[in-house]
């Protein structure tokens, strides 16, 4: 066996060399094919050569104005347009003359005069690429190197007018004078490409530009030589294809070979949960650290490190270095690896069991809460807690026999152990027992009993123990109020009984009175009737809400437009608004609205709340009916009080009452209490707003669509 470990492990380690050395070995070439071909360098810097000859010409000789005018573009923007470009071209000037590796050289050919920027190297070293520019006297261009009059010529120039153009176009708009817009002038006659505003091409001028093969990543240029995303796609590639060989090595040796070499056996010693840990920590770091690496190696910046650091042997410590990194990185990637198959060859069940770190601790709770659930908090704990001390004492009086003075810590620590457990168990006790004496209480009718001591592990218990006190003293508030107001009822509907029951009475008595002259007997019949429509009109309303309240109450459901349904009621009720002198305004957001409702009691509510408004409207006043339509049908009846309302909405709907208190206005005071029966017998909802003397009645209908 110890052979086979032998044989894995020098194949192992050959296998991990070999991969590095591959990897290190492909550095060059991925760099040479990350790197920009000269024609793309020059086409992409190609309007910029332009901006940079039209700065060197400015440089050379600071009476060169670059732009001319036509005579259509007035003198503030010719201003507006030269600052601009001498801004860019000064910006230009100052990028080639402060970048590490451009070249350049600038000769007048009539002046013989210079400037130049690393003139040096433009011989010496080897060129990613280079070129001349030769502006003659005549403005005409000449090409040498490797950009070419097809790609540089004068229509740079034009693009170079139109951008100054654009500038001015996107900033400057504010200027137009009313005349130019009056004209019809396109920026004051100036059009992309036409002659009012053009570039000075530069005359007897020779710009040689120049760029090494090799580029620093502190030049302006290196990020469009140099695809640096070649360089990270190479690393996570080589990592993804070394982890693949490793895991196909892996696949096909025997797990008992593996697990008990050296390194793996010690890394195995270790619980699941922290091995897993420990090695998701460590690939994520060698991971990164090795594609960085490999990164900043392969764009040289690691040469250019240990230059600037003045470190010698780079050439050669760089790439010892790089070995090192991926021959570590891909080690600890094969133990995850073989922490796989490890984890599927003895099966992924025994394997969260018997190694994982969470199995383990969990079956030590689960023993432990096993132990704990025997507990009876009613009972005295301190035979099971000292039976309890007396096990572990036990167990410090083994673990302490290699130490003399053990024995006498073990009992210290035993007493301790005791003195602090019963202390805390009897605490617990006595918070138990508090919550049972709460409850009792509670049970009682004492919704005054509050706990306020810390019941520590039965805190929870004390807070559920708050809300239920207070939902069983709401719920006895409530029955009591309920109760109050049935016997408020029947009290009430009692004396309107028999008020129109007594008048009834004693107009019989008048009746049969045979000296009574025929004027007298009909007047006595006129109120006879009236008391007695007034009863029944009482019997009835007291009926209506019985039936709603019992749910005995039938609907004969249809579609009905709610805006004719009021209309027909304010029709009907006209003579007594009229009567009170008050004047209906309605607003309705559309002439029909459909709603799934019983036409009848429907029309009975509309009825009661017209009635009521002419009850106790003011007198000639507005009474405001609106219709909304919104997720809802939504009704409202506004109107001003004539008397001071001195009780609340809910009382208003919930008690026998009228809305001056009164017991001699005609109708039974159950007006407002069948108008909500019936809107909520409907799914509808009804509810009163009171603001000083304004009495708002609201009321809430599904619309047909919401219902279906």
């Amino acid at each position: 066996m110890k052979k086979k470990q032998g044989i894995f492990l020098v194949i192992f380690c050959l296998l991990l060399a070999i991969m590095s050395g591959t990897v290190l070995s492909l550095y060059d070439n991925v760099r040479e094919h990350s790197k920009v071909s000269k024609e793309d360098i020059t086409l992409h810097y190609c309007d910029e050569f332009g901006y940079y000859a039209l700065a060197l010409q400015k440089a050379m000789n600071p009476d060169y104005k670059v732009l001319s005018y036509g005579k259509e573009v007035p003198e503030y923007m010719q201003n507006i347009c030269d600052e601009y470009i001498n801004d860019v071209l000064k910006n230009s000037l100052t990028v080639i003359q402060s970048d590490s590796d451009f070249m350049f050289q600038a000769v007048d050919t009539k002046t013989n005069k210079e400037l130049s920027h690393h003139k040096e190297n433009m011989e010496k070293t080897d060129k990613l690429f280079q070129f001349t520019i030769q502006f003659h006297a005549d403005s005409s261009i000449q090409m040498k190197g490797d950009l070419d009059d097809r790609i540089f010529n004068q229509s740079i120039f034009e693009s170079i007018a139109n951008n100054v153009l654009d500038y001015y176009r996107d900033r400057y708009m504010d200027l137009y004078s009313v005349e130019d817009v009056e004209n019809g002038f396109d920026y004051h006659g100036v059009h992309y490409g036409d002659e009012s505003i053009k570039v000075n091409i530069p005359k007897n001028l020779s710009v040689s530009f120049a760029l090494p093969q090799e580029v620093t990543k502190s030049s302006h240029y290196y990020g469009n030589v140099y695809y640096e995303s070649y360089a990270y796609a190479f690393a996570a590639t080589a990592m993804a294809v070394c982890c693949g060989i490793l895991f196909m090595y892996f696949l096909i040796y025997p797990v008992r070979v593996v697990e008990n070499a050296p390194l793996f056996k010690r890394i195995y010693h270790l619980k699941a949960g922290l091995r897993i840990l420990l090695m998701a920590f460590l690939i994520s770091i060698w991971i990164t650290s090795t594609i960085m690496l490999s990164v900043f190696t392969i764009n040289k910046e690691f040469y250019e490190f240990f230059h600037q650091m003045n470190i010698g042997g780079g050439n050669m410590l760089i790439p010892i270095i790089n070995f090192v990194v991926w021959f570590i990185t891909l080690a600890v990637i094969s133990l995850e690896i073989f922490q796989i198959k490890y984890i599927f060859a003895h099966g992924i069940m025994r394997y969260l069991k018997e190694d994982t770190l969470i199995a383990s601790l969990i079956r030590k709770i689960k023993s432990y809460s096993h132990r704990l659930s025997e507990f009876d908090l009613s009972n005295s704990l301190d035979k099971t807690i000292l039976k309890f001390v007396l096990i572990n004492t036990i167990i410090i009086f083994i673990m302490c026999t290699i130490w003399v003075f053990g024995y006498f810590l073990a009992i210290v620590y035993a007493l301790l152990c005791f003195v602090w457990i019963s202390k805390k168990a009897k605490k617990i006790q006595q918070d138990y027992l508090k919550i049972i004496d709460a409850a009792k209480q509670l049970g009682n009718g004492n919704f005054d009993v509050n706990i306020q001591e810390d019941l520590g592990m039965f805190n929870g218990l004390k807070e559920d123990f708050s809300h239920i006190r207070d939902g069983f003293e709401k719920a006895v508030k409530e029955e009591t109020k309920s109760q109050n107001m049935k016997t408020e009822l029947i009290s009430n509907v009692s004396h309107d009984l028999k008020t129109p029951l007594t008048c009834i009475k004693n107009y019989i008595v008048l009746l049969q009175d045979d000296q009574l002259d025929e004027a007298t007997r009909h007047e006595y019949l006129e109120n006879l009737n009236q008391y007695s429509n007034r009863l029944t009109t009482l019997i009835e309303d007291l009926f209506d809400v019985s039936k709603v309240n019992s749910g005995n109450m039938k609907l004969s459901l249809m579609d009905i437009n709610i805006i004719a349904l009021i209309e027909q009621a304010q029709a009907e009720c006209m003579d007594q608004l009229e009567e009170k002198g008050l004047n209906i305004i309605t607003c309705f957001e559309e002439s029909e609205i459909i709603c799934h409702l019983d036409g009848d009691k429907t029309y009975r509510i509309f009825e009661n709340l017209f009635t009521n408004i002419s009850k106790y409207a003011m007198p000639n006043s507005r009474v405001y009916i609106e219709v909304h339509v919104k997720d809802d049908v939504e009704i409202i009846f506004k109107n001003i009080s004539m008397e001071q309302m001195n009780f609340t909405a809910e009382e208003i709907v919930d008690r026998f009452v009228r809305g001056d208190k009164s017991r001699h206005e005609t109708g039974s005071g159950l007006g407002l209490a069948i108008v909500k029966s019936f809107t909520e017998v409907q799914q509808g909802s009804f509810h009163i707003e009171i603001d000083g003397d304004l009495f708002k009645a609201i009321l809430h209908f599904k619309k047909v669509q919401d219902q279906a």
